[in-house]
């Protein structure tokens, strides 16, 4: 039953860890599958799978996951290969790279955030921290400014 052949893995999307409220670790958390974060986190966190900060929830580092619900605060870079979801009233603080950034009236980010069409990340470089590149770069577009010259003068407008 507990062998290696029978081994429990955790499913994808499924709560594998949760950190309740009034929890504080320091140091580095490296896991497969889904973390929820209600207490207090000081170090990296890394997982295959969702990262969820609750309300209560403080990560005061860098963050590596899949995707991102933060409905408290991340005090770090955030790279998600997939998403990240700010909540209202959530704050981030610190850069953000990802394919899809959603943030909810009310949410607070501060930072400089990293989009790409196609933005899924090197997987070599997912466990090197914060990575610099990823699979395509962007397309460079040029955007010429409109000039508008006036057409002429209207009278009589308002005038009987």
């Amino acid at each position: 039953m507990f062998g290696k052949e029978n081994e429990m893995r955790p499913e994808e999307g499924k709560l594998s860890t949760i950190i309740a409220n009034g929890t504080k670790i320091v140091g580095n958390i490296d896991m497969e599958g889904s973390i929820r974060i209600d207490g207090f986190i000081q170090g990296k966190v890394s997982s295959s799978d969702t990262l969820t900060v609750g309300k209560t929830g403080v990560v005061d580092g860098e963050v590596i996951v899949k995707v991102a619900i933060v409905g408290g605060k991340i005090k770090g870079n955030l790279v998600a290969s997939q998403k990240v979801e700010l909540e209202s009233k959530a704050t981030i603080l610190g850069d953000v790279k990802t394919r899809i950034f959603v943030i909810k009236e009310g949410g607070i980010f501060h930072g400089k955030c990293s989009m790409r069409e196609q933005g899924v990340f090197k997987e070599e470089e997912k466990g090197k921290g914060f990575p610099a590149k990823m699979e395509q770069e962007p397309k460079s577009t040029l955007v010429k400014p409109e000039t508008s010259k006036p057409i002429g003068s209207v009278s009589g407008l308002g005038k009987s």
